[in-house]
């Protein structure tokens, strides 16, 4: 994890290498569990947020979950991923931009958090 102050609060993010503990066909709550939203004395992780819920005409549950991570290539920069479950398994994960065409089959229609820059 990765700490930068703000008005005397230290934040610590999740970074790009705790995808490595990702696998398709994890229960929803796993990735949860490695994302979570931690807050203890001055430190704040901020985890995984689901940004869209919905039931397809067959009565499949599709969630996208998002979780800013910090680029390792680019210091100081927090990349949004897409984490997309099926009944609670995870199907996908990546930048949003990485699948568009995959989420239109899904119907998904929300708009990324843009990138932010820590300085």
């Amino acid at each position: 994890m990765f700490g930068y102050g703000c008005a005397g609060t230290t934040t610590f993010t999740y970074t790009e290498s705790n995808l490595r503990n990702v696998r398709v066909g994890d229960p929803k709550e796993r990735i949860l569990a490695i994302f979570a939203t931690k807050i203890t004395g001055e430190e704040i992780t901020q985890g995984m947020t689901i940004r869209a819920a919905r039931r397809d005409a067959s009565g499949t549950l599709i969630e996208v979950g998002e979780v800013l991570l910090l680029n390792e290539e680019e210091t100081y920069k927090l990349t949004p991923y897409w984490f997309l479950f099926e009944n609670g398994r995870l199907v996908r994960w990546g930048r949003p931009e990485d699948w568009q065409a995959f989420s239109a089959n899904y119907q998904i229609d929300f708009n990324p958090s843009a990138p932010v820059f820590l300085y």
